[in-house]
């Protein structure tokens, strides 16, 4: 096993462990906790506030005539306008409420599509395309509630900068009901002039946003003894445009591991047709091969007048190992063993160099805190060229 970098940050030891021997390989992170703001994941809803509008935002709407006579203007007004405009118009016809069932909801662009004067509104077929963001629920998502109620957002002089940001906004949330706003819209067909406006409607909510949270992150950093300008501006606002999207990755240690897996979860990787046993299978194999190494001062299959005595003892090895994880009974077919033997300690270049490369991108992602690092023993099968993610 090959340690390929040790970062301290936050006074958290994070290592980054990558293995690989013959076709396969494995990447696991040891690390008690890391805190991903730019988290970028691959689908997340725009944060338009299209169904719970602050004030500045529903008088811009207001001020717009979706009736207006000039054909021009009717089709370059932006879909957010017209859709703030007809769930207005909506919920005083329903008492208040936006659509949610199925019908209303297909009824609801129904009456969009009823205010097209001519087949090349895009902006109407952007508000029906966009519609589901009006029926979006409001408030947080339950994710972002976990991290404000963690036992971290208790914050004292010794906690991370995260912790004191998460701090700010468990007491910003707790006075609006929401997230601060990111503050950009996305691309839409509309006039300059009201686009302009319209994005500088949301970049004055999300200052203001931003500098309630600021605000908050000094009264707490005074509160607990320290510096109130320790946690830069540029830090919190980040921070704040990305509040949405906070994540929160534990890890069990490393040690933890090898010397008690989750049972229940290794079973159901050993047993389960739904997963790969394959992959599992040469985990365990990487282990018994440095316990092998470690036992008898020589990798399985190093030298071709011991391979036959070789497979003998690494299954022993292996069956030994299942046992010291609470998997007694459990086996391993004699091809992966075999196979295992066959490698003879060899590190093929192409996949040291796959494994090399997922434990950097891993490192990247923790330096960086941007992207979610993986959760788990990444397991690289070079036979069939495939891959999996285990949690032990």
């Amino acid at each position: 096993m090959v340690k390929l970098d040790k970062i301290c940050r936050e006074a958290n030891i994070m290592l980054i462990f990558a293995r690989s021997y013959g076709l396969t390989g494995f990447v696991r992170i040891s690390v008690k906790e890391h805190a991903v703001i730019e988290s970028k994941p691959d689908h997340f809803l725009d944060d338009l506030r299209l169904n719970n509008p602050w004030p500045e935002l529903r008088s811009f709407a207001e001020a717009i005539d979706l009736n207006v006579p000039d054909p021009v203007v009717h089709k370059h007004t932006p879909y957010v306008v017209i859709l703030v405009k007809m769930a207005d118009e909506w919920a005083k016809n329903h008492g208040g409420s936006l659509p949610s069932t199925r019908e209303e909801k297909k009824e609801f662009k129904e009456l969009i599509r009823a205010r097209m004067r001519a087949l090349d509104e895009d902006n109407y077929k952007e508000a029906m395309e966009a519609s589901f963001k009006v029926f979006a629920p409001c408030g947080i998502s339950s994710n972002l509630q976990r991290i404000i109620n963690d036992s971290c957002a208790d914050v004292d002089s010794n906690s991370a900068d995260f912790w004191v940001m998460v701090a700010a906004l468990k007491e910003f949330i707790e006075g609006t009901g929401e997230a601060p706003l990111e503050g950009s819209i996305p691309d839409m067909t509309s006039s300059t002039e009201l686009y302009v406006t319209l994005q500088k409607i949301y970049q004055a909510k999300a200052e203001a946003d931003f500098l309630v949270i600021q605000r908050h992150v000094r009264n707490i950093l005074n509160r607990i003894g320290r510096d109130s300008d320790c946690i830069s501006k540029t830090m919190i606002k980040s921070f704040c445009k990305n509040a949405r999207k906070l994540t929160i990755c534990r890890y069990r240690l490393l040690e933890d591991e090898f010397n008690s897996p989750v049972q229940p979860e290794l079973q159901k990787y050993l047993t389960d047709e739904d997963y790969s046993s394959i992959a599992v299978g040469f985990y365990i194999l990487l282990r018994a091969v440095d316990r092998f190494a470690a036992n008898y001062n020589s990798f399985p299959g190093q030298f071709d007048g011991e391979m036959d005595e070789d497979i003998s003892r690494l299954k022993t090895t292996a069956v030994g190992l299942l046992g010291d994880s609470g998997c007694n009974g459990s086996t391993l077919t004699e091809d992966l063993i075999n196979e295992m033997c066959r490698y003879g300690a060899a590190e093929l270049h192409a996949v040291a160099a796959f494994i090399g490369g997922i434990a950097s991108q891993e490192v990247i992602k923790l330096i960086t805190k941007q992207f979610v690092p993986m959760s788990g023993t990444f397991i690289f099968n070079g036979v069939d060229h495939k891959s999996q993610l285990l949690s032990l």
